[in-house]
């Protein structure tokens, strides 16, 4: 980080990280069945501009670049998806008007160029994943927010949010069967951007060590990439074992759900005593064919 108190952008942050990551799948006769392996970067660059006088307020924010790219591959028996790259580079806008202590709106923006790439099959021996293949994503988002103080130990927020996302390389060129939730799982080298808005409402207390929060929320998906069952019949190996055919696609949905977390601190004779708890819910369901996701 670093810090000029006189320049209009007055601090600079950045931060990067990489990763390098392998684990094997070893068999009952201590054979390598499946070697996975996961490499990746991200770097993370973010400007603060200084604090100007709008109306009654104060206007503060920060502008961004944001890389990231990964590679997966896995190569054996449980193999199921092929060896894929992710590459991605965004730009951001944060900014925040405060007045006084009454409270704050927010607004931000995010732009993104995302692509996904295939190798296919890495060899002709057992053709499952069929020739190599990229996929090109602009995704944005955009949010706004409002936080109100209705007195020292109340606040009352609300936050909405237009989303989009790139599908994830399962999404798109899984084809096989996925040991971890022994199912045949197939992707849609066709999906399209995943798209919806967000809507939430919250009431907040807090005083001194004592906090209680109750959130609720609504999402509406115009594209909603999940995973759900395909129809088709249970596929049958060698070895007898059914697996239920899945298939990853998108679907019009909403998503609504509630937040309560809390926490106390006191004291039980001599002993100091603090309890804190969460409690969530949501219930995700398909507008096409009003079932549960």
């Amino acid at each position: 980080e670093w810090r000029d108190p006189q320049a209009l952008l007055h601090t600079w942050r950045g931060q990067a990280a990489a990763t390098d990551y392998q684990h094997q799948e070893i068999e009952g006769n201590g054979a390598v069945g499946t070697t996975f392996k996961t490499k990746g970067a991200d770097a993370r660059v973010e400007a603060v501009h200084r604090a100007f006088a709008v109306g009654a307020g104060r206007m503060e924010g920060s502008v961004g670049v944001h890389m990231e790219s990964s590679s997966f591959s896995a190569l054996g028996e449980e193999a199921f998806v092929p060896s894929t790259r992710t590459r991605q580079g965004a730009v951001f806008l944060l900014e925040r008007w405060t007045w006084g202590e009454s409270g704050h709106l927010s607004a931000g923006m995010r732009a993104e160029q995302v692509q996904v790439s295939s190798d296919g099959d890495a060899s002709g021996s057992e053709p499952r994943f069929g020739a190599a293949r990229q996929r090109h994503f602009s995704p944005s988002s955009a949010s706004v927010g409002a936080a109100f103080n209705l007195s020292p130990q109340w606040q009352l927020t609300s936050n909405w949010s237009f989303t989009e996302r790139a599908p994830t390389s399962y999404a798109l060129f899984a084809n096989g069967v996925h040991a971890a939730t022994s199912a045949f799982e197939r992707g849609d080298p066709q999906q399209r951007l995943e798209r919806g808005s967000n809507l939430d409402l919250a009431l907040a207390w807090r005083d001194g060590h004592q906090r209680f929060k109750l959130g609720v929320f609504q999402s509406r998906f115009s594209n909603y990439v999940g995973l759900a069952a395909s129809g088709e019949p249970d596929l049958v190996d060698d070895a007898g074992d059914r697996f239920p055919v899945l298939a990853f696609k998108g679907v019009q949905a909403r998503l609504q759900g509630f937040e309560v977390e809390g926490n106390w601190l006191g004291k039980v004779g001599a002993v100091a005593v603090e309890i804190d708890g969460a409690l969530d819910m949501v219930r995700g369901s398909s507008q096409d064919t009003h079932q549960a996701l």
